[in-house]
Parts: C-alpha cells; structure tokens; sequence
C-alpha cells in the first residue's frame, strides 16, 4: 500500500537517517513508512547503501593506519640503519688510523 501517489523523495529519508529532520518531519515520515511498503523498501534500500559505504569507508581507514604504520616502521628502520653505517664507518676509520 502507497501513503499518497507522492512518495516523499529518497533525500528525505537520507536526512532522516543523518538525523537531519526536524521532529514533524520526522513524524511524516514515520507515518509514510507505517502505511507505505514503497517507502519501506527506499528506506531499506538507502540504510543497506548507507551500511555498505561505511564498511568501505572502515576498510579504507583501516588500510590508510595500515599504511601509516608501515612507513612509519620503514622511517625508523631506515634511520636505524644509517645509524649503524655511521658507527660501523666511524669503527672502520679508526681501524685503519695509526
């Protein structure tokens, strides 16, 4: 069963779901979506899109730590190893001085 051949529009539902409604409108929408099983499914719908971009978004932030991690660890091994070059050059120098 429809609420009115006027569905409200799917943008409605996203600030709904972004709690950007005030209460009345809340409150419409609410209504549309007790009697109106098209509205169910755009809510469904757009709920499942909403999930489906934050676990990417997740998987994203995830991977960017991730790699932040990874060159972070280079950077102190990098520099670890120039340290030892240094010493091990320093040692080599005064080996060879008499």
């Amino acid at each position: 069963m429809r609420c009115s051949p006027n569905c409200p529009e799917p943008e409605w539902f996203v600030r709904m779901i972004d709690g950007k409604i005030t209460a009345e409108q809340e409150a419409r929408l609410i209504a549309c979506l007790d009697m109106c099983t098209s509205c169910q499914q755009t809510l469904l719908q757009l709920e499942s899109e909403q999930i489906r971009t934050d676990l990417q978004r997740s998987s994203h932030d995830a991977q960017r730590m991730k790699n932040r991690e990874v060159e972070r660890r280079l950077t102190q091994l990098r520099s670890e190893r120039s340290v030892h070059r240094m010493a091990t050059s320093e040692h080599a120098y005064t080996d060879v001085m008499p």
